[in-house]
């Protein structure tokens, strides 16, 4: 992935959270399994309903990684509910993610950089007709 994101690559992403299951998603956290679901609610002691499975996440995969400790063993419900809550957050973390991203973007757009003396800001027209950079007040730029 390049270093900026480009308006196609925010478009990409954006569609496909457009396209996946719309939220609110919540997961239930089993003894060696998570399920990811779309409106998921607990309706009694150990008994879920949902709209629809997202995905289901299982600890036993997790072993079949060569890289991982034995004493990693230990760690796997803990790291099977973290993901699991990732994805589940995902539904409304992307699209908050992609609208401050568009927003900073706007921002940007609007800033200048003075070659003179290196400050930011926006360029607007004083009263008298002169231009001076906001928020500094520099005349001149």
């Amino acid at each position: 992935m390049t270093d900026r994101l480009t308006t196609q690559q925010l478009d990409e992403i954006a569609a496909r959270a457009d396209a996946a299951t719309r939220g609110p998603w919540g997961f239930y956290d089993g003894d060696n399994y998570a399920d990811v679901a779309a409106d998921l609610e607990q309706t009694s002691r150990g008994s879920y309903s949902y709209r629809q499975k997202i995905a289901q996440l299982e600890d036993e995969n997790y072993w079949d990684d060569p890289a991982h400790e034995d004493h990693d063993e230990e760690r796997a419900p803990e790291q099977m509910a973290a993901n699991a809550a990732f994805i589940a957050h995902a539904r409304e973390d992307v699209p908050a993610l992609l609208a401050e991203v568009r927003r900073l973007q706007t921002e940007l757009a609007r800033r200048v950089q003075c070659g003179d003396c290196g400050a930011v800001g926006d360029v607007a027209t004083g009263e008298d007709g002169r231009r001076y950079l906001y928020p500094s007040g520099q005349i001149g730029h």
